[in-house]
């Protein structure tokens, strides 16, 4: 989302981010432009990439570009100023290696059924897997099934339990469990319970061939978890770090079942402590932080305030305006969120010292927060016939005279 990294105060400036989809709604309107452009008086500005971009014409409206060094490509050699970090170089704390005795599953999968992440070669390689092991493997898929939509059938396998279930016979699901959900995608467990599914697996599975800085993979190598897959994944790590036992490169789609078994058998010998320090908000919020006054620095302006680093593996990524749904940001509108950012520099400290300390400031200016009851709720009621009185007294008729006309 739209993320306040710092509050603006009448000593130095804020910083504030957006992120690609938020700005292809900012600039194509002529009047948030202005705003955009009005804001930068008291903030420095960032654009924060959910993609790679390899024709990049870097807006003047910005200060810096978040993303991997790699993933920015500018039209006609442009300058840019780049801070090589994005939403995957900060992923929680609760992420961390496990003893490997404590461990259950050897393979964990995780995504949601779209095609770029390739849902069909997750399953033919564990298929493979199991062909090929003399030893019984246990393998867990998390797969967030996304809301029905007929024209996205082609880009989103919802039939994956069914192609599953044809696949594997009765006893081989037993060790190879596909954990499909129909609620919140692609976000359906926080992250807290999702890292304990991490913490307890040993190696990683991403098919996806298109898919740079994944941000599932940075939490698989801050859990203490090997990688196996395409080369575009790990372009997150450093160049010394693409190597086993920590990342296991696949070529050609028939390599992945090899890997993972080449990768289970030198799991003892794998480090993940040099990951960490790359993908851990342990050791990069200080980082960010080095950055932000580095780039103050070039700018010539005072570098003072509070960082507000919590949660910037989701923050940074989410959006306003409910792009992508309100499992993935806010409502709140541009417009309405720029009179609040304008507002912050004469807030009071006990007003400051608020939102700094919320895990997600962003919610607390736009008064959004998880914990209201759905005004939808008596709808529901409404419509069920176990919570409704009336319904539940219609269908006990019903089944009294089903029961006289079949005796």
């Amino acid at each position: 989302m739209a993320c306040i990294l710092k509050i603006p105060s009448r000593q130095s400036k804020g910083v504030v981010t957006f992120t690609t989809q938020e700005w292809r709604i900012i600039h194509a309107n002529s009047e948030l432009v202005r705003r955009l452009e009005q804001l930068r008086t008291i903030y420095v500005t960032g654009l924060h990439f959910n993609w790679h971009d390899y024709k990049f014409d870097p807006p003047a409206l910005f200060d810096f570009f978040m993303a991997g060094e790699g993933d920015l490509v500018p039209i006609n050699n442009k300058p840019l100023r780049l801070l090589p970090m994005d939403a995957c170089n900060f992923t929680p704390a609760a992420y961390a290696p496990t003893p490997l005795h404590e461990k259950y599953w050897d393979v964990l999968i995780v995504g949601n059924p779209v095609f770029f992440k390739r849902p069909e070669i997750a399953l033919n390689t564990i298929r493979d897997l199991f062909d090929r092991s003399d030893t019984p493997l246990r393998v867990l898929y998390i797969c967030p099934i996304p809301q029905y939509q007929f024209l996205d059938e082609d880009t989103v396998l919802y039939d994956i339990r069914d192609y599953y279930e044809a696949m594997f016979t009765v006893e081989e699901r037993q060790r190879f469990m596909l954990l499909t959900t129909n609620f919140d995608s692609p976000n359906p467990f926080d992250r807290e319970t999702l890292s304990v599914f991490f913490k307890n697996s040993k190696v990683f599975l991403h098919c996806a061939v298109e898919e740079r800085r994944c941000r599932i993979a940075a939490y698989a190598w801050s859990a203490g978890l090997p990688v196996i897959a395409k080369s575009c994944v790990a372009s997150i790590l450093p160049e010394d770090l693409r190597q086993m036992p920590g990342y296991f490169e696949v070529k050609e789609d028939e390599e992945y079942a090899d890997s993972i078994l080449r990768a289970l058998a030198l799991l003892p010998s794998f480090n993940p402590q040099e990951y960490r320090g790359n993908l851990s908000e342990s050791y990069t919020v200080d980082r960010l932080k080095d950055h932000l006054s580095s780039i103050f620095e070039e700018l010539n302006i005072p570098f003072h305030g509070k960082l507000l680093g919590q949660n910037l593996d989701r923050r940074l990524g989410w959006h306003h305006q409910a792009i992508g749904g309100l499992t993935n940001g806010l409502s709140q509108g541009f417009a309405e969120f720029f009179d609040e950012l304008e507002k912050l520099i004469d807030f009071g400290p006990d007003r400051i010292i608020i939102i700094e300390s919320n895990p997600y400031p962003e919610r607390v200016i736009a008064n959004e927060f998880d914990n209201v009851i759905s005004l939808s709720l008596s709808k529901v009621v409404a419509k069920s016939i176990y919570l409704n009185p009336k319904k539940r007294k219609w269908m006990a008729l019903f089944k009294h005279l089903k029961n006289r006309l079949l005796h």
